[in-house]
This record gives C-alpha cells, structure tokens and sequence, in this order.
C-alpha cells in the first residue's frame, strides 16, 4: 500500500494496531490488549486511513464498524498475524519451548466436553502457550478455519461421516479426534436405571428430550429410530446440553447424549446412562486446520499430545483423515 506520490504508506506497526482494534471492537479494547493509550490508538489508525486515503472503519455511538474496505484488510492482516505468530513460535520452539496462541473454535458440546481436560493436559506442558478457546455453531467453525480467524476447528458428526463440507474442502486438513458413544440419560427411579442397555425400538416407547433440529445427537437417533420402523414421542426440544440435564433429572422424559456430558451426573449418582444396542449410536469429533497451518508448532505440540492420549483412552484418538478415492 503506497501513498500518493510513492511513499510507503503502512507497516507492520499500523497494521497490528488496526487489526487489534477490528477484532477487539474498540477503541478502548483494543487500547487496553496493545498497552498503548486510546488516543495513540485513534491516531495510528487515522495515520493508516489519511496515507493510504482509504476509509476503513465507521465510528459509531457505541461500537464501531468496519467498511467494506477494512474488512477486506482485517481478511488480510488475519492471515499476516497469523503467519507472524507461527513465526516466533518456531524460533521459541528452536530454542526448546513451545509458546505463541493456539486459537480454537469449537462446536459446543466440543468445547464444553471433549476439550478441557486435553487442553488442560496441554497446558501442563506448554506453559507459555495462550489459548483462546470459542464456542460457536458448525458453520461459523468452518468459516473461522478457511479465514485464518482460527488455528484449529473441532466438530462433530455421525461415525462413520466427516463433517461436510468440511471433507470437500481441499483449503483444509480433516483429522479423527475422539469417538463419543450415546447414552440414554434417565432419571435415579427411572425403570430403566438398573438396565445396562435397551434396543433403539424401545426408545419409541419413552418420552424423548432432544436437542434442536440439525443437532448431530439428534441425527444419529433420528436416522436410527428410521432404519427401525419407528416414530418416536418427543416431547421436548431444548437448545443445550445442560438444559437437556436438568429436564432428565426433572422427570420430563429421557434423552440421548453423549458419555461424557452425563459423565459427573453419573458419578454424583444423580443419573444414569444406558448403553443402546446398535451399531453406529455414537458421535465422531474431527479436528480441522488450514492446510497453510500444518506446520505451525503451537498446532503440531497439541496434536501430537492428542495423539499420545491414545494409549491412555481410546476415546481420544487422533489419526489423519484420509479422502477415499473418487
């Protein structure tokens, strides 16, 4: 970006400052993370907008905006700051540590369930690694990937599936995570809570709590309860897993989730789990990255510790994805 006349508008300097301020959405934000004053900030900012005579954001009342200008910019500075940041986490990994951001986006029942206790032991040995860890919907996921808004994506699917279009998209990198078998939580007096497992006909016969339509839970029991010839009682949908929980343990009905969100429930002797007689009842989690990203050693430390757990449980399993042949 040159000014008019030649000279050499931006740098690295204004670059970061305007990006910490379109990610952080203020003024005072971003002021805050860069340690600077917000009027060295406003200034920064104004400089980059007056050499390149480019408008790039709106100041609102309460928040500002981007113009379609700067979110172009902020598309460019994602990737520029992301490669700056796998930069200095090789020369720290050269030097013997692994340090930098690992940023992950993650759907919900994965970021509640699945990844705390990785990250935790990922913590315990790469001190000096932040993590940023958000929740949002499968879409938002792929979309953050493909961008460069975030190192690594975690989602769930059906076994036996990748999560499309995740598996057509040749930007990125798929991997197999863990497997989460279902389980029917009940209740404590529930008839069914001495029993170790129930076949998915009979699940017609009970009140069902489920997630809401398109959730991969729900999918697995729908495609099942068809392949059986049956239509099933639900008498609730409810938007989290931890509403699903208190609705179990209220007698509303029954519900199929995943092992691990009953898993303190079970152990506190508040719920139980049964197993389902079928072949498939489960959820796969993938870990996804940006081809452009394989290499960065903050991403590469935290699969290789994935992987290791392996041997430990083989709920966390972490192998490369293969695209079948077409």
């Amino acid at each position: 970006m040159r000014a008019h006349g030649g000279e050499r508008a931006t740098n690295l300097h204004h670059l970061r400052i305007f990006h910490t301020l379109a990610t952080t959405g203020s003024f005072t934000g971003a002021a805050r993370r860069l340690g600077i004053s917000q009027p060295a900030v406003t200034i920064q900012v104004r400089e980059l907008e007056d050499a390149s005579g480019v408008r790039l954001l709106e100041r609102g009342a309460r928040r500002l905006h981007l113009t379609d200008a700067g979110r172009a910019l902020l598309r460019v500075t994602e990737k520029i700051f992301g490669f700056v940041d796998e930069a200095e986490a090789v020369l720290a990994q050269a030097g013997g540590a692994v340090s930098g951001t690992l940023r992950i986006s993650a759907s919900g029942t994965a970021g509640a369930y699945l990844l705390p206790p990785l990250l935790a032991a990922f913590r315990i040995r790469h001190p000096e690694v932040r993590i940023v860890l958000e929740t949002s919907n499968s879409r938002r996921v792929l979309e953050q990937v493909a961008a460069f808004e975030a190192d690594l994506g975690v989602l769930a699917a059906p076994e036996g599936t990748v999560p499309f279009p995740a598996a057509a998209d040749a930007r990125l990198v798929v991997h197999a995570l863990a497997r989460e078998p279902l389980v029917v939580a009940v209740r404590r007096d529930h008839p069914w809570r001495r029993r170790a497992v129930v076949s998915v006909a009979e699940l017609a016969s009970q009140p069902l709590l489920l997630r809401e339509p398109g959730s991969t839970t729900r999918r697995v029991l729908e495609a099942h309860l068809e392949a059986a010839g049956v239509t099933p009682q639900v008498v609730m949908e409810l938007g989290s897993n931890e509403a699903i929980k208190h609705a179990v343990e209220a007698g509303l009905g029954v519900a199929p989730v995943g092992r691990r969100v009953i898993a303190r429930e079970v152990a506190d002797r508040r719920l139980c789990a049964v197993r389902v007689r079928a072949r498939g009842f489960a959820l796969q989690f993938f870990a996804l990255h940006h081809r452009d990203r394989a290499h960065a050693p903050v991403l590469r430390a935290f699969l290789t510790l994935a992987r290791r757990g392996r041997q430990a449980d083989s709920a966390a399993i972490v192998t490369r994805y293969r695209r079948p042949a077409r």
